[in-house]
C-alpha cells in the first residue's frame, strides 16, 4: 500500500483517504467504550448519560474535544 521513493514515503492517495479517517473512528470507539463503562456504573442506558459526564471522562483519558 506504500510506495518508497528516493524522498522517503509517498503514500497512494487511496491509503491517505483510510489514514485521515482513522483517528476519528479510533477516537469514536473510544468514547463508545466510556460511555458503555459510564452507563454500567450510573445504571444508566447510555443515551441518558450527561453528556458533559462523558466529555469530562475522556478529558481525563487525554482526548482532546473540539
Amino acid at each position: 500500500m506504500l510506495e518508497t521513493s528516493r524522498n522517503g514515503f509517498t503514500k497512494r492517495r487511496a491509503v491517505r483517504r483510510c489514514v485521515k479517517h482513522a483517528m476519528g473512528c479510533t477516537v469514536s470507539g473510544q468514547a463508545a467504550g466510556v460511555a458503555a463503562a459510564l452507563a454500567v456504573q450510573t445504571q444508566k442506558r447510555p443515551r441518558d448519560l450527561e453528556i458533559r459526564q462523558l466529555q469530562a471522562a475522556l478529558i481525563k483519558q487525554g482526548v482532546r474535544l473540539h
